[in-house]
């Protein structure tokens, strides 16, 4: 029997599970313009998995827009390009 946190949706549909993967928070990064960040964690283990949410971001004059932070290819760093002041949070699972 597996242990973990399986959480369903209304229609009794599974919509989280990590009853094989435990999520485990890495830090926070505030960024601005266009960078990357490789995660040691991914690259030295590549079954890990990245993931990320964003916290906190300067409005850009354009409402419709909001920040896009890319896992790259390989799943072992974030990208950005041309973003407003932008905070996140992440790490692996």
């Amino acid at each position: 029997m597996a242990v973990g946190l399986q959480v369903y949706k209304a229609d009794g549909s599974l919509d989280l599970d990590l009853t094989k993967r435990i999520p485990k928070f890495i830090g926070v990064k505030t960024v601005t313009g266009t960078g990357q960040l490789l995660i040691s964690e991914v690259a030295d283990n590549p079954n890990n998995k990245l993931w990320y949410i964003i916290s906190s971001y300067t409005p850009s004059e354009d409402k419709g827009s909001i920040p896009l932070i890319r896992i790259s290819d390989a799943g072992s760093k974030f990208q950005w390009s041309n973003i407003p002041r932008t905070t996140f949070r992440y790490g692996v699972y």
